[in-house]
């Protein structure tokens, strides 16, 4: 269910981070919200391309299928809680599509033979439809049962198999070796491929690059067999020796022979693809901005072979750690700039273009160009697994990981294998071969990090922090007076403070207990954007300004200096050497200097036309900072008092502003991904490699779901008093938990009017663990469901007693006895020995029990006089809703919670039936009138007043309403509350005629004739839009139960009421006889 500020608040204040209510810096706008309609349109387009991969999800569609087809007209409408099940299914479902999805299509992707050696294929094959099957099979349970928790409940065989995955893998390449073998074999074939390629076009096969002595390609004309090959090979067999013999030593030996094969291979790739590219370019004459540019790759190709050869020449001393050091590095640096020269869209069009106008058919074409990232794709997954598998294992840092990257890693908790194995996926057989750099402008790092952020964040804005930085820059006014508002720049702004003070209350523990999870998952987004930000000051501000007079030279050059500080601190950070309350110093900083960097350009004049280039790395980073978390589920800071281009509507599902549609584009194309429109109108598909996929939404869409106190006011939302009821949704989810569909149905037809208070009594803390719900059994819970008493004696003194008392007498007159002596005994003791009394009554058996309780009297209950509201404080009841209050709302006062005690008392009697029936209409509106004034008294908002006297006077006034509502759409009875649907208050019939009744409870006595006649025209509206959805022939009619002041004022609604066209049957004023409007 939606998150309420309510409860950002109560964890911001166990956080420490607010202490009053923070000012509001701009008004806010909410994240737009998902109607149940909308949410199955959205996983059938999920799961639509993966059903041919994943055949057992086509279950998973037909199961949607049956929920968006229309109800049977003959069927009983479903009931309130029914409504809550079908939603809370549909939202778990949802949570698990948008979770699971992903990495379905990435284990789809994974299974392809062709990333490994023929004699591993089909066993990883296996493997890979196993852990998918298993991830299928979270998706289904969610789908079949309606279950609304935590996102993951279902996911812990999954997950296991999946973080074994990288070790299963290992074990097929370095146990058995056979891939380590097939590396050294693929780069010996690229060594005969390259000279086989110099001989071709004509050229000496001794190479002019110093690159060429590392890899022997400068071998003499007679040598026709890779010198190097006999080394490698030898190599491998003392790793093999050292295996059989169980050795110590096999993991660094192998981590070793692995790097070597990399290197080897990834030179040879480079000498290759130069000498292919340098032959095609001496060919072409007629195309000069094309020459022009390959030869600048070519540039850039030397310039790679140089960092090759140095690496070459710091390996020949093995026994100098600092040249190993070094070497290490030049070999890092040199493949990570292969990879991104390599991974270049430019470049692979240009060169694909270059090819084809010079006429190249043969086979050396683009084969010889995608050596890098084709030939080696059967040994990449099985290094990279053993690579991955190592460094978790031992805790260092993996295919060029910093010390930072590494530790964050360990941070973000069980899904950290997941996400670096998939994150391995998607680079694999290109970028992680050839260095932990992306070919698409983001580092290895960066994509495992956000991967990560992915599964974690889910956990966070599951557990209430999808607000949680907009609420830490507002909960400090420092922050207000770092925003910087001005213009042109104004765009550019990013929100760090957020960030910064985020991460100290990770590092201090400040989160709620057993708010672990979380709290990894916010130290992993801290991190990752930390890290992204930093790239924003690697480029000199004096660079960017060169030559400019109208700049202040004095400011200019403090900027820098700080600028490169910053710089200094921020690869501190990378490197791991900064410490968390170092971090949040350095983004406050940087943050700060960011403001002052666009103040400055501020003072440029605005026909300048350097400044959009200025503002603009700014604009792009924070455009992506917001789509990154968005993605996530969680809504970042504004900045600039701007609100953030793209808002999240649910994990994997993000609302986007029109006007950043460009940067969207521009964000996948950089990525190697794709932007389609879907089927469904207003909807986009962001795909990027490795299967990770983001539904766009770009169609006018509500701006906010509703507040509970505004549900008895908003047409087509389920009542406040089911759906929105914290407490008893958390019993719902217990319940849903414990038992099938069919038992649920059971348990809460049996409880009918009591539902609300029977699943209250499932939210209590003894049932915390579903096995004690479970345990009690589904004929427990039938059983005390029925009984209003039992309900109240077990969430007065615990459902564990209630349950004891099922069991040792069953139902009849001796259980109501002895729950009444019970209860006796309890009240007669001291408030201090209630709960010591209580658990000793459950630790005894039958006889002691029956002796315990014998000679108790039986509780006295208090009669209320006809004309209260039945607040009693002194009454179990009125303890028991407080006690529920305390428990469930800590951040209340304790007036607050005595008044939401009070109110909530009242409630209680109206459902259970305690006003008598024979009260007059004028007690009856005395009685709203007095809780309204409370409601005043403990200080509840207006809103929140109508909605809970809207609720309590249908209580009051239709007393046989029951739970069962009809909805109506387009002359449809549907399954599912949807935006425009009818409910109506009341359903039935009139002379043979179904009739809806709308009863209102405004307070017309103290309008004015203009009020009256523009509320009367509300209605009206209202009653045309509803006579669209209601079956045809249907009457409509609308109660208000009090009159207003004159007959005049009367007449004035009853004409507007009449208007032309007119679907209102009847209207009735307070108690007064119906008023015919046809």
């Amino acid at each position: 269910m939606a998150l309420t500020g309510d409860i950002v608040t109560a964890i911001l204040g166990a956080l420490g981070a607010v202490e009053e209510p923070a000012p509001v810096l701009r008004a806010e706008q909410p994240p737009p919200v998902l109607d149940v309609p909308a949410m199955l349109d959205l996983m059938d387009l999920w799961l639509e391309p993966l059903v041919l991969g994943a055949p057992e999800l086509a279950a998973a569609r037909s199961i949607i299928a049956a929920a968006r087809a229309d109800p049977d007209p003959a069927s009983a409408p479903p009931t309130m809680i029914e409504y809550a099940v079908e939603e809370s299914r549909v939202t778990a479902g949802f949570a698990m599509v948008v979770t699971a999805g992903p990495v379905v299509a990435k284990l789809i992707d994974l299974a392809r033979p062709e990333r490994y050696l023929p004699s591993f294929a089909d066993v990883i094959a296996v493997e890979t439809a196993r852990i998918r099957r298993l991830y299928s099979a979270a998706i289904l349970t969610e789908l079949r049962s309606p279950v609304r928790g935590p996102a993951g409940v279902h996911l812990v065989a999954a997950d296991r198999a999946m973080a074994a995955f990288p070790v299963f893998v290992r074990d097929r390449y370095l146990d058995d070796l056979r891939g380590v073998q097939g590396g050294i074999t693929d780069a010996a074939a690229a060594w005969s491929g390259l000279r086989e390629l110099r001989a071709q076009l004509g050229r000496p096969v001794s190479g002019p690059t110093g690159a060429d002595h590392g890899t022997a390609a400068d071998a003499g004309p007679n040598v026709t067999t890779w010198p190097l090959r006999a080394d490698l090979d030898d190599a491998l067999g003392r790793a093999r020796a050292m295996r059989d013999n169980g050795e110590p030593g096999l993991e660094e030996a192998m981590q070793d022979l692995i790097r070597t094969v990399q290197i080897q291979h990834a030179a040879l790739t480079a000498l290759t693809v130069r000498e292919q590219v340098s032959a095609w370019v001496d060919q072409v004459i007629a195309f000069p901005d094309l020459t022009a540019r390959v030869t600048g790759y070519l540039g850039e190709l030397d310039a790679v072979l140089r960092g090759f050869s140095d690496a070459f020449a710091a390996r020949t001393h093995p026994d100098d750690p600092a040249r190993m050091a070094a070497a290490a590095t030049a070999q890092v640096a040199a493949i990570t700039a292969l990879a991104e020269l390599l991974g270049r869209r430019q470049v692979k069009d240009d060169l694909d273009e270059l090819g084809t106008v010079i006429g190249v058919e043969t086979a050396v074409k683009m084969a010889l160009l995608a050596t890098a990232v084709v030939a080696a794709a059967a040994l990449t997954a099985g290094m990279a697994g053993a690579a991955v598998g190592g460094a978790l294992a031992s805790g260092a840092a993996a295919g060029g990981l910093t010390l930072a990257e590494a530790a964050a890693v360990g941070a973000i908790g069980s899904f950290a294998v997941e996400a670096l194995w998939f994150t391995v996926a998607v680079r694999a057989g290109n970028e992680l071969l050839l260095g932990p750099d992306s070919v698409s402008h983001t580092s290895f790092a960066e994509e495992l990090f956000w991967n990560a952020a992915m599964m974690g964040g889910i956990k966070a804005v599951e557990r209430g922090f999808a607000t949680v930085f907009v609420q830490l820059v507002r909960a400090d006014t420092a922050a207000a007076r770092i925003a910087f508002v001005a213009g042109r720049t104004a765009v550019a702004q990013l929100s760090l403070f957020a960030f910064a003070e985020l991460q100290s209350l990770v590092h201090r523990g400040r989160l709620l207990t057993g708010e672990e999870a979380a709290a990894a998952a916010l130290q992993q987004i801290v991190m990752t954007a930390t890290l992204s930000i930093g790239r924003l000051l690697g480029t000199s501000f004096a660079e960017r300004l060169t030559g400019e007079p109208r700049i202040d030279a004095t400011r200019l050059q403090l900027l820098e200096a700080r600028r490169a500080l910053a710089a200094t601190r921020f690869r501190q950070i990378e490197a791991g050497r900064a410490t968390p309350e170092q971090v949040a110093t350095y983004l406050t900083d940087a943050q700060a200097l960011w403001t002052d960097f666009l103040k400055l350009v501020d003072t440029l004049p605005p026909e300048d036309a350097r400044v959009p280039a200025l503002i603009e790395p700014f604009a792009k980073a924070r455009f992506e900072l917001e789509l990154r978390l968005a993605m996530i589920g969680i809504l970042s800071p504004d900045s600039g008092g701007l609100p953030p281009a793209c808002r999240p509507v649910r994990p994997g599902v993000v609302a986007v502003s029109a006007e950043a549609r460009a940067r969207l584009e521009q964000f996948h194309a950089e990525r190697e991904g794709t932007l389609e429109p879907a089927t469904l109108p207003g909807v986009l598909v962001g795909a990027r490699p490795g299967g990770a996929r983001t539904i766009f939404l770009t169609s006018a869409l509500p701006e906010r779901a509703p507040t509970p106190a505004e549900l008895a006011l908003v047409r087509g939302v389920v009542p406040e008093d089911v759906l929105f009821d914290d407490v008893a949704t958390l019993g719902l989810v217990r319940l849903t938990e414990a038992f099938g569909a069919r038992k649920v149905d059971n348990v809460l037809a049996a409880a009918g009017d009591r539902q609300i208070e029977l699943l209250r009594l499932l939210a209590h803390p003894e049932l915390a663990q579903v096995t004690a719900v479970r345990n009690a059994g589904g004929e427990a819970w039938e059983a005390i469901g029925q009984d209003a008493r039992a309900v109240a004696f077990g969430r007065a003194y615990g459902p564990r007693l209630a349950v004891k008392l099922y069991t040792m007498f069953g139902p009849g007159p001796a259980r109501v006895d002895a729950r009444e002596r019970t209860a006796g005994l309890i009240e007669a003791a001291e408030p201090a020995r209630r709960d010591p009394l209580i658990q000793e009554l459950l630790t005894l058996d039958d006889r002691r029990f029956r002796l315990r309780i014998g000679t108790a009297k039986r509780i006295v209950r208090q009669a209320a006089t006809k004309d209260s509201l039945k607040i009693d404080r002194s009454l179990v009841q009125w303890r028991t809703i407080r006690a529920e209050i305390e428990r469930n709302y800590p951040h209340l006062t304790a007036e607050q919670r005595d008044g939401r005690a009070d109110l909530d008392q009242v409630l209680e009697a109206a459902r259970a039936g305690k006003f008598a029936k024979s009260l007059s209409h004028a007690t009856r509106l005395a009685m709203l009138d007095r809780f309204d004034a409370l409601g005043r008294q403990y200080g509840l908002s207006p809103g929140s007043i109508s909605g809970r006297r809207g609720t309590l006077a249908e209580w009051l006034f239709i007393p046989g309403r029951g739970f069962r509502r009809t909805v109506w759409l387009r002359g449809k009875q549907i399954r599912q509350v949807v935006s425009g649907c009818t409910v109506s208050d009341d359903w039935y019939q009139v002379d043979g005629r179904w009739e809806a009744l709308e009863l209102k409870s405004d307070l017309i006595h103290q309008q004015s004739t203009a009020e009256l006649r523009a509320l009367a025209r509300g209605y009206l509206t209202d009653a045309t839009g509803d006579a669209e959805n209601l079956p045809p022939g249907s009457r409509y009619a609308l109660w208000f139960i009090r009159e207003p002041g004159t007959q005049a004022d009367m007449d004035a609604m009853i004409t507007v009421l009449r208007g032309g066209g007119s679907p209102i049957t009847r209207v009735r004023f307070g108690d007064r006889e119906w008023v015919d409007l046809r």
